[in-house]
């Protein structure tokens, strides 16, 4: 699920994945008042989810259908309140996102949707990229980038020891922005074709998602910070 970038991220609270209790304010409130009135932020979180927000949820669709249709074919889009968590739930569903990892499906829908009509219409709602027979409980429970942060040095030995950067280097060429295909594919493939266990593929893509790499172009610039970061202070 996303409100901003690949964990619930609504206004300035974040909540893990594996959280039992949410505590998420009411659309259009700021933590600073929910920090000054907890007592009051809790009734306004009960009227919040009794009382959802007047949108056109039939509209929101059909303009998110007109937006995302020629990049995504065959996408489904589901838009309307949930008391669960007390703002808009957005449900995209579509077969290319098999394979891909939370946080790549947020990025790839984020890329189609104008940032005007984000700010104006989605900011705040939660989203779940799906494929067609994914629930969204399956979906919670995929890794994100925040989960591999203590495995982060051996991962970078490991990138190490199989030579990936200069693979990747190889693959994409003199020219590494035109031969990217604008996801992680190229890194998937060379780590497989390298012996590397399919936990170690998905965490070492986790680690380029958690320094900004999206893409194999993105994540070829990463060898010298990842290294340096590893690297012992003199």
């Amino acid at each position: 699920m996303h409100c901003a970038d690949g964990v619930l991220r609504c206004g300035e609270w974040t909540v893990g994945r594996n959280a039992t209790r949410l505590a998420i304010p009411a659309e259009g409130n700021s933590r600073r008042s929910c920090d000054a009135h907890s007592v009051t932020y809790e009734q306004t979180i009960v009227l919040a989810s009794m009382t959802p927000p007047l949108r056109n949820y039939t509209a929101i669709e059909s303009e998110l259908r007109a937006m995302l249709g020629a990049a995504f074919d065959g996408m489904t889009i589901e838009a309307g309140h949930s008391p669960r968590w007390r703002r808009m739930q957005l449900v995209l569903r579509w077969e290319g996102f098999a394979g891909l990892l939370p946080e790549e499906r947020f990025r790839k829908i984020m890329q189609v949707i104008p940032a005007d009509y984000y700010e104006q219409t989605l900011r705040g709602a939660v989203f779940f990229e799906l494929t067609a027979d994914e629930s969204i409980e399956q979906f919670m429970g995929l890794p994100r980038s925040d989960d591999v942060v203590d495995d982060e040095p051996r991962v970078i030995r490991m990138l190490d020891t199989v030579g990936f950067f200069n693979a990747l280097r190889a693959s994409l060429g003199s020219a590494p922005a035109e031969a990217c295909g604008g996801d992680l594919s190229a890194a998937r493939r060379l780590l497989r074709a390298r012996g590397v266990p399919a936990a170690d593929v998905v965490t070492a893509c986790l680690t380029f998602i958690r320094h900004g790499a999206f893409c194999d172009c993105e994540a070829l610039p990463l060898s010298d910070r990842l290294a340096s970061a590893t690297r012992p202070a003199s």
